[in-house]
């Protein structure tokens, strides 16, 4: 962890001590019920190049319908399954799921948003899926049209906003990593 004096106090989701690193009872208060899902992203977690810190990654979005994602890939012939696992019906909703947004953005006729994508998080009954709309990181939303037809796709119809949830692989503080142009070489003249 990179030292930042006082400005970790203020921050969330920071390692208990800092000089042990993160523990698995870290992990285990930041994927609390009481630190999030969070309807408003802090400031502290937007990332920022002037920080010596980077922040946990976030996404935005809404818990997915699975059930519903796979009866309409059914019914519209969506449905993905691997070669060797064809009788796995909880594979195929998997794959389904994850190839799902090209899919629905396919039927609907408007390209892929960037940074749409199927996460998993972590909740106290499990780990559902998310429909991610975007992150700390990229900040940018697709148009409204769109997210409203993901929102109503995935959630079967929810017209609850979005939340914030913290990434199941990325959940901790890392030192900004700093990249400095390189230095042309000299070429020796004859």
């Amino acid at each position: 962890m990179a030292n930042v004096g006082n400005v970790t106090k203020k921050l969330r989701f920071l390692p208990q001590d800092p000089n042990k690193g993160y523990t698995s009872e870290d992990r285990e208060i930041s994927f609390s019920p009481r630190m999030q899902p969070m309807a408003r992203l802090p400031r502290s977690l937007v990332p920022s190049s002037k920080s010596p810190i980077r922040p946990p990654r976030f996404h935005y979005g809404w818990i997915i319908n699975v059930d519903h994602v796979y009866e309409w890939a059914k019914a519209h012939g969506y449905v993905h399954t691997y070669e060797e696992m064809e009788d796995d019906v909880e594979s195929s909703k998997e794959l389904t799921l994850f190839r799902s947004v090209d899919d629905i953005c396919e039927s609907l006729g408007v390209p892929v948003p960037r940074g749409v994508s199927i996460v998993p998080v972590q909740t106290p009954n499990g780990h559902p899926y998310l429909v991610s709309i975007t992150t700390n990181y990229i900040q940018e939303l697709p148009p409204s049209d769109v997210r409203d037809a993901l929102r109503d796709f995935y959630t079967g119809g929810c017209a609850e906003p979005g939340q914030w949830w913290l990434d199941m692989y990325h959940w901790v503080w890392k030192p900004q990593v700093v990249r400095r142009p390189k230095k042309k070489k000299s070429v020796a003249k004859p």
